[in-house]
């Protein structure tokens, strides 16, 4: 079920594990770093630039998530609102979009419910974009395990990172549904694997605008023409129109 409205939401707070965006060869547990910034929620993370994972977001979150420049927070779980979360959202502009997604304790996520998670993900338009369940665990650890798939990131890889997030509760389940997801389920979505790089994410965001200096210097030419031929009096402007070939 997905709801949405044009403010906001709440959460818990701590330590934040951040997941380096090294290369596969690269990859191993040395390469997830745990980090402790002021304000930050618990298990706030970057997938891509421009996409963020967390907790649910404390009042005392705001000022970092504010710094984000979010367009759009989407909120995994069925809970009663924090008091200040939607007005938080409406005041920063942030649109918020409610995808209920039930626990993952108990049974596995509907690729409906998935493929509207991530289609929302995947639409640059929310970009940048925060995602959060409860405890940044389970739910969001869940979607960006296959986000990571539509990456094309090896299972190990993607398992790692899971779990960096859902220690010390990792779920068998969630390892049995990240390993067995494939992603031919999304195929109809059509959907563009999120850039690892900042660059790409601007670019893909923000396009190369036209060649203006192209159309400048060819306007300049034409002027140029323009005043070199009306500064030539008429008669001889008759002379150069009439002149014989190879005189």
């Amino acid at each position: 079920m997905r709801r949405e409205v044009s403010s906001g939401q709440s959460s818990l707070r701590s330590k934040s594990s951040v997941a380096s965006l090294g290369t596969e060869s690269s990859w191993s547990k040395e390469a997830i770093e745990v980090t402790v910034e002021s304000g930050e929620p618990i298990n706030f993370g970057t997938v891509v630039p421009g996409v963020y994972r967390s907790s649910y977001p404390q009042e005392a979150d705001y000022p970092f998530i504010k710094k984000l420049g979010l367009k759009t927070i989407v909120t995994l779980v069925d809970k009663a609102f924090p008091e200040t979360f939607l007005p938080f959202m409406e005041t920063n502009g942030i649109k918020h979009c409610h995808i209920v997604m039930e626990g993952t304790k108990k049974q596995t996520i509907p690729v409906k419910t998935m493929s509207t998670i991530l289609e929302v993900i995947h639409d640059k338009r929310n970009h940048p974009l925060l995602i959060h369940c409860n405890q940044g665990r389970h739910r969001t650890g869940c979607v960006v395990a296959i986000t990571r798939k539509l990456q094309n990131w090896k299972s190990d890889r993607i398992l790692e990172e899971y779990k960096s997030y859902a220690h010390p509760k990792i779920r068998d389940g969630d390892v049995e549904y990240i390993s067995a997801f494939q992603v031919t389920d999304l195929q109809h979505l059509g959907l563009v694997p999120l850039s690892e790089t900042a660059a790409a994410a601007i670019h893909a965001v923000h396009p190369r605008p036209r060649p203006i200096r192209l159309y400048a210097v060819a306007a300049l030419i034409i002027l140029v023409f323009i005043t070199l031929w009306t500064s030539v009096p008429p008669h001889q402007r008759h002379l150069h129109e009439r002149a014989p070939l190879g005189l």
